[in-house]
């Protein structure tokens, strides 16, 4: 709209309005999509908090579309596209730890026990670099090791350097990181 079509305000009025609805939003599963939004929304703030829930899946492709308007109405960007677009992956959680061996309070006499667990992520997996493994014998010394990713990349396994020679409980820990 132009300046001139707002009846009963000057334009030293209008300076500065903040816009009501001041951007529209959509989310979709391909480019301009907007099928999880159920079709645009119009937000006031950049900060954008769904009225529902969006039922997104983890480790999904998703594609979100902003534009905004100002105080009278305009598109941003008039001249040409108004849509900035963006992509991002879904992810809700950090990577889980499963099946776990030995469990804890796990008692042998093998000297040369080698842990394993496995390292999931229901988002965009699991960073294999991240993965940091300290295993400290009774007498908070760091036993050194190797760790390894199984081919599949969902188990990773600690070969401790040489035997375990002191006897008692050993600390084994175990981290992670997601791909994000």
């Amino acid at each position: 709209k132009k300046l001139e079509e707002v009846s009963g305000y000057s334009p030293d009025e209008l300076s500065g309005m903040p816009a009501t609805n001041a951007y529209e939003i959509k989310i979709g599963t391909s480019q301009d999509g907007d099928e999880i939004t159920g079709g645009p929304e119009m937000v006031d703030s950049n900060t954008y908090t769904p009225n529902t829930e969006l039922n997104l899946k983890d480790g999904a492709p998703y594609f979100i579309s902003v534009r905004a308007y100002d105080a009278l109405g305009n598109k941003s960007h008039a001249d040409g596209d108004p849509w900035v677009r963006g992509e991002f992956v879904f992810d809700s959680s950090g990577p889980t730890f499963e099946n776990e061996f030995p469990k804890d309070g796990y008692e042998t006499k093998n000297k040369r026990l080698t842990p394993a667990i496995q390292i999931k992520d229901a988002g965009v997996g699991v960073d294999p670099d991240s993965i940091v493994w300290t295993m400290t014998n009774p007498e908070s010394d760091d036993v050194p090791g190797t760790w390894e990713l199984s081919s599949d990349g969902l188990t990773s396994t600690f070969t401790p350097s040489e035997e375990l020679r002191v006897e008692g409980w050993y600390s084994l820990t175990v981290s992670a990181d997601d791909l994000l």
